[in-house]
Parts: structure tokens; C-alpha cells; sequence
């Protein structure tokens, strides 16, 4: 038994490209999952990925093709090799481990194999103390993430633990918040990146006060029995006293509060070897006194200390940063600032690379028109030109099981 191919080549008429995105996927199915279709015919078969982009979570579909003259397909056998020790993962209509891998027939030619592997195997929440307090770990997660926290459109990634631990070619990631809380209600969330990527791994709906503002005020049972009425009576005036007290000092808060966050995503544009320029919007709500200055900060992705970049009026609402370093990974925020001082901060989302070259064209690629000896691909453009208009695209491709890349032209 083997493995059918074909070289395919790529003429100059077509549009084509290789995305990162669909790079990732011929690397992990092929080298890390390591899955062969084989069947009993010894030259006629093809097999491909048919769940194309493969996404955080979902089912990985490989679709195996016998190419029989009659196309009946009836009496050849069937199977799907791989794993990490390369041995039978399904044959015919039946699997190793069902709850891993399942088979369809979708026509007596057409032989689909289904990967699912769990992702987040945990996850909880609580309030405790005036705390919240996260936990989530996951498994089978590649590459290794970079993740963000948010209470009530908060950031409070710094309270956020993030541990790795590679098994093999994945890694198992536990994801830890520990943090004051100091709301009755609104969002928990978290997000990761897995290279480019955002996955939301959590976004929890916090509505419940009492456990916030009572704190130690409750007793059990047994207590509340060996207390005499009028303890208990006073104790419980004194909870909802702290209580009407708390809920009254938030809505002052509200009203008297600094500035918002500017309203975002923060759009970066004019990307070049030593600036940037940034645009946002007025934030939703000054505070209880008009907006009169933008802060606008920078940092290194690698350092945690934010550096002026300078301010402009209450009406203009973009800035270029210049005298940067080239080839460094930035970040960027924006802040109000009103008579009370400075509100939150707007930040940016990824790191941005300065360079004058451009960033990678924009995914997911479409692949179609396949035949023995070509392929039609399609791209999007590329979001930042690196401070000059693009040119052309240069197209090249490999075989999945060599690491050379050849050229196939330009457009």
C-alpha cells in the first residue's frame, strides 16, 4: 500500500499565493498528525483537506478519493493511518478511539476522516471577598498563546498567570485571574491569540452584588442559630446599611468619574522603518467635564514601561509617533484626560512590526480549479504597504513533505 501523489505545477496566468494561515495547516496535519489515506488499489487515491481554514476547536476533515474506473468502490478496503506512532486510526467505517475519530462515507469513491480534540477541558469562576477569581486550562493548544484580560472593559491582564507546558509538539495551558472586583455587573472575559488567531476562551455575565458587598455578613445555619434575634436583627441592618451605602457611592462615581476609554480598535496606518501614525475615537462618556487633552504612549512589546509620545487637543483624534526603532515589535495607547486627570486608556490590539516592507497578504486563501497539474488561488491584499504602494506579489510553492520553496512567478 501507498500513498498516491501528483507535482503539481503552477503556469504564470493564474492568480496564487501561500498564506500563513494555510501553512500552519499542511504543517500540523502533516507533520504533526501524520495522516495517510490507504487503500487496497496501489496508484489510484487522493486525499486532501477539506475543512479549509482549520479553526480553534472545530472538526478537522480529511477527505480520501479512490479513483476506481467503474465507481463502485465497493470492494476495496479502506483505511486512515497516523498518530504519533503511525498506526491504524480507522478502517472501513470503524475507529481506534471514537470519541477522537469518526469516518464518513459521503459517496462509495469519497472516504472522510473527522478529527476532533478537546480544547478548554476546564473552566470556573467565582466572587470570593471582594475577589474574582478564574481558572481555565486547556489542552492540545498550538502555538503557544499570548492572552489578554478584561473585567467590565477593564484591562487587568496584569492580573492575569498564564503556565505552559509542552507535551510533545502541543501545550497545555493554565490561565489564572485573581483580581479586586469592585462591580456589580458586566463581562469577565479572556482572550488569546494563537499566532494570529483570537480565540475567546472565557466571557462570563457578572450579576451579583451580594456576594461583592456582603462579604463575611453571611452565617450558616448553626450561627444564625446560636445568635439571639437582636444580633441577628443588627448584623443584617448593618450588611444592608454597607450595602445602599456602596451602590450610592458607585453611582457618584459614575457620574463625578474620569473620561472613558476612547472608543476603538485604535487604527494603525503609515507603517514605516522609524514611525506610525494612530486614529481613534472621542470616548463615550468625558466623566462629568468635557474632554480637553489626548495622551498618546508608546512601549516596546518586550518592556513593560509605557514612553510620551505627546498630546494634541480634544478635537483631533489621530498622531503620527515618530523616532522609533526599526524592526521592533510596538505597543500604542491613548488616554483622555479632563480637569479630573487622566481617564483609561485605549490600547492597541497585536504588536506592530516597523518596517518598510510590507505585511503579509491577508487570509484566508481560496484554493480552487484543481486539477493534475494546477491549482487556481486567490488572496487579499496586504493591510499595511509598508509606507510605499505595493508592487507586485511574488507566488511560490513546495511539496508538503520538503522544506524547499520553489518560484512559480509574479503578478
Amino acid at each position: 500500500m501507498r500513498l498516491y501523489s501528483r507535482k503539481m505545477l503552477f503556469p504564470h496566468r493564474y492568480k496564487h499565493s501561500i498564506s500563513c494561515f494555510h501553512q500552519w495547516i499542511v504543517f500540523l496535519i502533516t507533520i504533526f498528525v501524520r495522516v495517510q489515506c490507504v487503500t487496497s488499489l496501489s496508484d489510484n487515491l487522493m486525499w486532501n483537506i477539506t475543512s479549509n481554514p482549520v479553526k480553534f476547536g472545530n472538526t478537522a476533515e480529511l477527505s480520501c478519493y479512490i479513483f476506481n474506473y467503474d465507481t463502485t468502490c465497493t470492494d476495496e478496503l479502506r483505511q486512515w493511518i497516523g498518530g504519533i506512532q503511525y498506526t491504524s486510526l480507522c478502517q472501513n467505517m470503524i475507529c481506534s478511539d471514537g470519541t477522537k475519530y469518526q469516518v464518513k462515507l459521503k459517496t462509495a469513491c469519497s472516504y472522510t476522516l473527522m478529527i476532533t480534540v478537546p480544547r478548554i477541558k476546564h473552566k470556573n469562576m467565582s466572587l470570593t471577598g471582594g475577589f474574582i477569581d478564574i481558572h481555565v486550562s486547556m489542552e492540545d493548544v498550538f502555538p503557544s498563546p499570548k492572552c489578554h484580560a478584561l473585567l467590565a472593559e477593564k484591562n487587568i491582564t496584569n492580573s492575569l498567570l498564564l503556565i505552559t507546558s509542552k507535551k510533545e509538539y502541543f501545550y497545555d495551558v493554565d490561565l489564572q485571574v485573581n483580581h479586586p472586583i469592585h462591580i456589580c455587573e458586566g463581562n469577565a472575559t479572556i482572550y488569546c491569540y494563537l499566532g494570529k488567531e483570537e480565540v475567546v476562551v472565557l466571557n462570563e455575565y457578572i450579576d451579583d452584588c451580594s456576594d461583592i458587598a456582603t462579604g463575611n455578613c453571611i452565617f450558616s445555619g448553626d450561627q444564625v442559630a446560636a445568635i439571639i434575634a437582636g444580633v441577628v436583627v443588627a448584623v443584617i441592618s448593618i450588611c444592608i446599611g454597607v450595602f445602599l451605602c456602596w451602590k450610592k457611592t458607585r453611582r457618584n462615581d459614575a457620574n463625578e468619574d474620569k473620561p472613558s476609554a476612547p472608543l476603538g480598535p485604535m487604527s494603525i496606518y503609515n507603517i514605516t522603518d522609524s514611525s506610525a501614525d494612530i486614529e481613534w475615537q472621542a470616548p463615550e462618556h468625558d466623566g462629568g467635564g468635557p474632554v480637553e487633552q489626548y495622551q498618546i504612549q508608546y512601549r516596546l512589546a518586550n518592556t513593560p514601561t509605557w514612553k510620551e509620545a505627546g498630546n494634541v487637543d480634544s478635537t483631533t483624534y489621530n498622531f503620527s509617533v515618530k523616532n522609533l526603532k526599526e524592526y521592533q515589535d510596538y505597543y500604542f495607547r491613548v488616554t483622555a484626560i479632563n480637569n479630573k486627570g487622566p481617564g483609561f486608556p485605549l490600547e492597541s490590539g497585536d504588536p506592530v512590526k516597523l518596517s518598510d516592507k510590507p505585511s503579509a497578504p491577508v487570509g484566508p486563501m481560496s484554493i480552487s480549479n484543481i486539477t493534475d497539474s494546477s491549482v487556481y488561488i486567490e488572496w487579499q491584499a496586504s493591510t499595511m504597504d509598508g509606507g510605499a504602494p505595493v508592487e507586485q506579489y511574488q507566488i511560490q510553492y513546495r511539496l508538503a513533505n520538503t522544506p524547499t520553496w520553489e518560484g512559480a512567478g509574479y503578478c
